[in-house]
Formats: structure tokens, C-alpha cells, sequence
């Protein structure tokens, strides 16, 4: 009896479930279809809530968004070159007592001025053959009163659109850099600042372009002058006209008159690195000069004369440490 029981009250309920079947589903995939439109919905909201226009988006710190401070630093008149500064441009040998720029057109020497100027107008004084003959007449640069009254001392600057300072020899470059507070360039510092950041032969790339920079001007200043070259007298060298020719139009420019003639390191460059004025490193001297016809660009570095040697066409630029504090623009 109890077998039987058991088995009218399942047929029972089953009748019962198939009855409310049809009312019982409907509403439980309603209840489903609701979470799931919920979720479709939630999730949405989260995503427009998180993808907010940026004019109303909140700053992000500062200290994500911190700038990259440099750790080197090189002063106003000079290029940062990884490690180093170099002079942005030639150098004018100042008075050092605040008397003003020096002539860019003897060796910065008293006694030598002196002798230069009784030289090239009158002869020599020991003498009575007169000054040197000249194919043009042209009169013998003038330098300032303070050159003349006595011994002083140069520092070397650095600024743009000045006749640098021809007639140097590697002491003098050296002390001029000394007293500015900085030294000459070594060989390797002064070829990778002149090859710039893309390590070219040339300042402005690795083929020779006319014109560019201040090189392979037609004729020595000696053969305009004198009708012979440099070579023929040691005079003609040291004589204060040879960067004034020619007359009206001197092939030495001011720092700088080139713009292309640049090797750029960043949004920086040092100027004029090619031509214009050779220029003094630690036991050389590099780049060439306004008449050199080399092709070597910043290749160009000789040894044939020792430190004591100058003659017109020989300058400078300066190199120095970088420093780890920014300097004051220099005046």
C-alpha cells in the first residue's frame, strides 16, 4: 500500500508541474533576461563612465608628467657636445682689464706691435732699405692706444659677428682660453664637435659643396700684397694687412656669416668650424683656413709648426668641462 501511494502522489505533482509549467516559465526567464539586461546595462555605464571627454578629464599628477632635468650644463657663449663645450664661435682676444677687444690684426704682444707697425710703414729701424715693397698701397691697420702703452693680457670670446682673432700662436690661444676660464679643445673633442650629431666629414654632410663654408678663396693675401707667396718671405706672414684683403671685401669674415657652414648638435651649433681661420687645439691646429684648398673638412688637422708658431691665418676656440649648475648669460 505504501508502494502505491508513493507512486499515485508523483503522478500526482507531475500532473501538477505540467499544469503551471507554462505560467512558471515565462516568469523565470524573465527574472533571467532582467539580471542580463542589468549586466549589459551596468557594464555600458562603466564604460561611458570611464571613457570621459579630456576637457573634463582630472589633471594627471605632476609627478607622472615631471620633466627631464638636464645634468649638464655649458655656458651661454657655448655648445653642449656630449661630455664637453665648445665656443659657438671663433674667439676675440679681449683686454682682460675691461679696456675692450684687441686687434684682431697683430700678435697680442707690446714690444711686437710695435716693431710690426715700424715695420710695415717705415722698415726696419736697423735699416735703411724702407718697408716692404707692396703691388697695392694699402695702409697699415691701426691698434688701439692700450695695445701700444704697455704689457697686458687677452681672454678669449666668443660671440657672433666679430673678426675673430687671426695671428695667434698656440701659447697665446692657450692663455687666452686660461683667462676666460676655459681651455683649448682637444683633437678628438674639436673633430666630433665639428662632425656634428650625424658624425659627418663636413659640418653640413659628407660631400665637399662650394661656397658652404669659408674655404678655397682664389689667391693668397701675400700675392695680392707682395706678388709672391707667404713662403718666400716669413715676413709677409705676420704682416696686419693679409686678412684685410681684399680691399673692400676681406676674405676673413665675421663669426657666424655663414649659416650653413654649422655643425648642429640639437637645436644648437657651432659655427664656421670649416675655414675662415684655422684654429688651435691642444698640439694642432684643425679646420683649415679661407684660402686652403684641403677637401678634408673636419679631417683637417696639421702638426707642422710647434706652439710658438703664428702667422695670419692662425685662431682659436675654446672648450671647457660641462658644469652641473646653469651659468648666468655672460655680457
Amino acid at each position: 500500500m505504501i508502494v502505491g501511494y508513493n507512486a499515485t502522489l508523483k503522478h500526482n505533482n507531475s500532473m501538477k508541474f505540467n499544469k503551471l509549467a507554462p505560467l512558471i516559465l515565462p516568469a523565470a526567464l524573465a527574472i533571467v533576461g532582467c539580471k542580463e539586461n542589468q549586466t549589459v546595462s551596468d557594464t555600458r555605464d562603466k564604460v561611458q563612465t570611464s571613457v570621459q571627454p579630456t576637457t573634463s578629464a582630472k589633471p594627471v599628477s605632476s609627478s607622472y608628467l615631471a620633466p627631464i632635468e638636464p645634468t649638464e650644463y655649458c655656458p651661454s657663449d657655448m655648445v653642449k657636445v656630449p661630455g664637453f663645450c665648445i665656443d659657438r664661435n671663433e674667439a676675440r682676444l679681449y683686454d682682460i682689464k675691461g679696456r675692450g677687444p684687441a686687434s684682431p690684426d697683430y700678435y697680442p704682444n707690446d714690444r711686437r706691435i710695435k716693431e710690426r707697425v715700424q715695420y710695415f710703414t717705415k722698415g726696419d729701424e736697423n735699416s735703411d732699405a724702407g718697408p716692404p715693397a707692396v703691388e697695392i698701397e694699402m695702409p697699415v691697420p691701426e691698434p688701439p692706444a692700450w695695445q701700444l702703452a704697455g704689457p697686458f693680457q687677452v681672454k678669449a670670446v666668443s660671440k657672433k659677428g666679430q673678426t675673430p682673432s687671426g695671428y695667434q700662436s698656440g701659447d697665446v690661444a692657450e692663455k687666452g682660453c686660461k683667462n676666460a676660464g676655459k681651455r683649448l679643445c682637444t683633437e678628438k673633442e674639436w673633430v666630433t664637435a665639428c662632425r656634428g650629431e650625424n658624425n659627418t666629414k663636413f659640418p653640413y654632410g659628407n660631400e665637399y659643396e662650394e661656397g658652404v663654408c669659408n674655404i678655397a678663396q682664389i689667391g693668397p693675401p701675400s700675392i695680392m700684397l707682395y706678388g709672391k707667396s707667404a713662403g718666400e718671405n716669413d715676413d709677409y706672414l705676420d704682416d696686419p694687412r693679409m686678412n684685410l684683403l681684399p680691399i673692400g671685401s676681406p676674405y676673413l669674415e665675421p663669426t657666424g656669416n655663414r649659416p650653413k657652414c654649422v655643425s648642429t648638435w640639437g637645436e644648437d651649433g657651432v659655427y664656421d668650424m670649416v675655414g675662415n681661420l684655422q684654429e688651435w687645439i691642444d698640439d694642432a691646429f684643425a679646420g683649415g683656413h679661407y684660402v686652403s684648398p684641403s677637401r678634408e673638412g673636419c679631417e683637417e688637422v696639421n702638426r707642422i709648426h710647434s706652439r710658438k708658431y703664428h702667422d695670419y691665418s692662425l685662431g682659436a676656440r675654446c672648450c671647457s668641462n660641462t658644469m652641473d649648475k646653469p651659468q648666468p648669460p655672460q655680457e
